[in-house]
């Protein structure tokens, strides 16, 4: 799968994934991983996960508040960290946030701009169905679904879900966790063997952990 961005030639990559499945670094990652090549490389970053007054354990408003402005804190502090370009917004609606994202980007000259999404949901089928505004808002060249191998055998079936929902777009896998036990290696196993397209894995938080997929092997471009 292309995930890959051209010299002068604007890219724009979409990253989902379930809640607590390391999404968020996956997209740092992946914009470091190109602008460590050359290329100007951004990640648009909009809080779109929706509360109800409550945090999914109890939080009030306030704390989820508090809550979202620390991670932002921690999401610049990684971009300054791998010297890439960020947009943060709590804009409300998450087509109008990743638009403006987009935008910025493009302004500062951005050749991959990923845009980071976070949706609440616990199944996929409820959050393709909520990104399909921010979609047509963005127009992505590229699809990541991101799976925490951790689930094991399971992710092959939740990959080839996710890319039967998302079968209009050019899409692939991004496998995470594969350090953390012998469920990693099994989900890697179960997706590849089904002929699933799988872009990156990862196998830390680090760049270094984070590398394109070739069938057979892990290596480094």
């Amino acid at each position: 799968p292309c995930v890959a961005p051209r010299k002068g030639k604007r890219k724009v990559v979409v990253v989902a994934g379930l809640q607590g499945c390391g999404k968020t670094t996956v997209c740092v990652n992946l914009a470091t991983y190109y602008r460590n090549r050359g290329f100007r490389a951004g990640v648009a970053c909009s809080d779109q996960s929706r509360w109800d007054g409550a945090g999914p354990n109890g939080e009030t408003a306030e704390e989820m508040q508090r809550t979202k402005g620390l991670e932002m804190q921690s999401l610049r502090a990684a971009a300054d960290k791998a010297h890439i370009m960020l947009f943060g917004s709590f804009e409300e609606d998450p087509a109008a946030a990743a638009s403006e994202g987009l935008e910025s980007l493009m302004n500062e000259g951005a050749e991959l701009i990923v845009v980071d999404t976070h949706f609440a949901f616990d199944e996929a089928h409820n959050l393709m169905s909520e990104m399909n505004a921010m979609l047509d808002a963005v127009e992505p060249d590229h699809l990541a679904f991101v799976v925490d191998a951790q689930v094991g055998r399971d992710a092959a079936e939740l990959a080839h879900n996710f890319l039967q929902l998302s079968s209009h777009l050019n899409s692939s896998i991004i496998l995470t966790k594969l350090d953390e036990g012998v469920r990693g290696a099994g989900a890697l196993t179960a997706v590849a063997s089904r002929g699933l397209p799988i872009s990156f894995v990862s196998s830390g938080t680090e760049i270094e952990n984070f590398d394109r997929f070739e069938a057979g092997s892990l290596v480094r471009h």
